[in-house]
C-alpha cells in the first residue's frame, strides 16, 4: 500500500495554500494604495515567495512510502528516492515527541539511510501495522526538540560503545589467560 501526505491528512499544509493565495492579492493591494513602483516591488517578492511555496508544497504532496512483501519504497520530500529491502533495515520504530505526535522510521545502519514517516502522512497506524509483518518496531520517546536522526546517533553510538567495552573486556580476559598459561 501507498502513503502519503495528503492536505486531509496533513491540515498544516493548508496555512500554504492560504498564502499562496494570499500573496497575490497583497501585492495588487500594494500596488493600488503604494503606488506602482512599491506595487511591482511587491509583485516581485510574491512571485517568488510563490514559486518556492508551491516547489515545497509540490515535494510535500509527492513524498510518498510504498510498502510491499520485498521492502520499502520512498520518495522523500527531497525528491530523493530511497528502497528498503526489509533485510537492510537495522532499526525501525516509532517516537513519539512531548507534544504527542508521532513518527514511524525506518534506517538502513550501512547506508545510512534514514526515512522517518510523520503523523501527517495519511493512515500512519496502518502503516505502522504493515511494517510490522515484516520487521520489529521499536518504541522511543523523544526528548524536547531532539530528532529522530539524533535519537538514532545516540542510540548507535551508545551500541558501538558498549561493543568496544565488551571487545576491551574479552582482550583483557584473553591477556589474564595467557599471562595464567605462561606462569604453568
Amino acid at each position: 500500500m501507498t502513503y502519503r501526505i495528503t492536505l486531509k491528512s496533513g491540515p498544516r499544509l493548508l496555512i500554504i495554500v492560504a498564502i499562496l493565495v494570499l500573496l497575490p492579492v497583497t501585492a495588487v493591494t500594494v500596488f493600488f494604495v503604494f503606488g506602482v513602483l512599491a506595487g511591482l516591488l511587491a509583485l516581485a517578492i510574491a512571485a517568488y515567495l510563490e514559486f518556492q511555496l508551491t516547489r515545497f508544497l509540490r515535494l510535500q504532496l509527492a513524498s510518498h512510502v510504498t510498502v510491499d512483501e520485498s521492502g520499502a519504497h520512498c520518495v522523500t520530500s527531497t525528491g530523493e528516492v530511497i528502497d528498503f529491502t526489509w533485510e537492510d533495515i537495522t532499526h525501525a520504530g516509532v517516537c513519539t515527541a512531548t507534544n504527542r505526535h508521532r513518527t514511524a522510521f525506518l534506517y538502513d545502519e550501512e547506508r545510512d539511510k534514514l526515512v522517518a514517516i510523520p503523523d501527517s502522512f495519511s493512515h500512519l497506524d496502518e502503516f505502522i501495522a504493515e511494517v510490522q509483518k515484516f520487521v520489529t518496531l521499536g518504541s522511543y520517546k523523544l526528548r524536547p526538540d531532539e530528532s529522530v536522526r539524533a535519537m538514532l546517533r545516540g542510540m548507535i553510538v551508545d551500541k558501538e560503545s558498549a561493543d568496544d567495552e565488551d571487545e576491551d573486556d574479552d582482550d583483557e580476559q584473553e591477556n589474564h589467560d595467557d599471562q595464567r598459561k605462561g606462569r604453568n
